[in-house]
């Protein structure tokens, strides 16, 4: 995957302080995918474009 073992460790450890807001949020939402690991989504009327090729590290 994209994320070594302390980078998904880290990333847990947000989640888990964020988890109840999370939660409760009708704005956004955190996911896991295997093809490109955590993907944040943005939920709103207004949508958001991001560029994520200009993510993705290159290897």
């Amino acid at each position: 995957m994209l994320y070594t073992e302390k980078e998904k460790h880290e990333i847990e450890r947000v989640k888990e302080v964020f988890a109840e807001h999370l939660r409760q949020s009708p704005d956004f939402e955190l996911l896991w995918s295997d093809k490109v690991g955590y993907v944040w989504l943005a939920i709103g009327v207004n949508p958001v474009y991001v560029d994520s090729r200009s993510l993705v590290r290159r290897m």
